[in-house]
């Protein structure tokens, strides 16, 4: 997913690197790597974010979790929530996108919640003709990020409780 990728450059040009264990290439041995985790999250659009130290400090790791969620926050359109706080070690970060809601993401909001945008192989298109001409289908991954829709069991998008928020805030002028 694209989201991904962003995550991946603004923790880079915050200094950090990828966790790397122990590996062999070319025949030499390449040595392991302090760094930070990145894995699908416990939420649809999210992504869970960790930082493993090879010295198990957990200051080290305290530190860069603190460093990363800053990072984070700071870019546009990316929110970072502290998970686990039960666990003492190597807490996790919670990202997901945050950004307004826009008039096409508005027309897509109102697609999912009338089950008139369905996902073909890897394109989200519209049940209706209509719909297919005047959809930004390619805003979906946005909308699936930011936790507004996601999609159902059938291919459907189904809008979530977050995006039934956004949706009747908009229609009520909150937004």
């Amino acid at each position: 997913m694209p989201q991904e990728a962003v995550v991946r450059a603004v923790l880079a040009t915050a200094g950090f690197e990828a966790h790397q264990g122990p590996d062999w290439r070319g025949g030499r041995p390449v040595p392991p790597r302090s760094g930070f985790v990145l894995a699908p999250g416990d939420r649809p659009g999210s992504l869970r974010l960790s930082y493993t130290d090879l010295d198990c400090s957990e200051a080290v790791e305290a530190g860069s979790h603190d460093r990363m969620r800053e990072a984070l926050n700071r870019a546009e359109g990316l929110a970072a929530e502290q998970v686990d706080t039960a666990l003492a070690r190597n807490v996790a970060l919670r990202i997901t996108a945050h950004r307004p809601v826009k008039p096409a993401d508005l027309e897509l909001l109102a697609a999912a919640r009338t089950g008139h945008l369905v996902q073909h192989g890897t394109r989200w298109r519209g049940t209706d003709p209509d719909y297919t001409t005047a959809l930004n289908c390619r805003l979906v991954p946005d909308l699936i990020l930011t936790g507004w829709i996601e999609r159902g069991p059938d291919g459907l998008a189904v809008l979530t409780d977050t995006g039934a928020f956004a949706l009747n805030g908009a229609d009520s002028g909150l937004v």
